[in-house]
């Protein structure tokens, strides 16, 4: 099920992202609201063996899947980026940064190579 379509990437369904694969790669300084406001995904309530959570994956225009995840309860702000493990995080965020038409400003935290 595809929710979002847009020329720089595509929301898919969730049930794809294989998380076990994926490791944060940085923290965008949006809620997911504001994700869903200005771009119009949709978050899936989910959960884990550490919390209740928020998600929405995106396939950006390499074909590479990320995904956006808040924890409920994470006791800092943001949304993290996560990516496959073998990609090249710097890689990762630049084409989620230029998809999204954001800068490196947007980013709380990031993932080094």
């Amino acid at each position: 099920m595809k929710a979002v379509g847009h020329e720089r990437y595509t929301q898919v369904d969730s049930g794809e992202w294989p998380t076990s694969q994926n490791r944060p790669i940085a923290v965008v300084a949006f809620e997911p609201d504001v994700f869903e406001e200005r771009y119009g995904l949709k978050f899936a309530i989910d959960s884990d063996d550490l919390d209740s959570l928020r998600l929405a994956v995106v396939q950006l225009p390499s074909g590479n899947v990320v995904g956006l995840v808040r924890y409920d309860r994470s006791p800092e702000p943001g949304t993290m980026l996560f990516a496959d493990e073998g990609s090249s995080p710097a890689q990762e965020q630049r084409e989620f940064l230029e998809a999204f038409g954001l800068s490196e400003a947007d980013l709380s935290w990031r993932l080094q190579d």
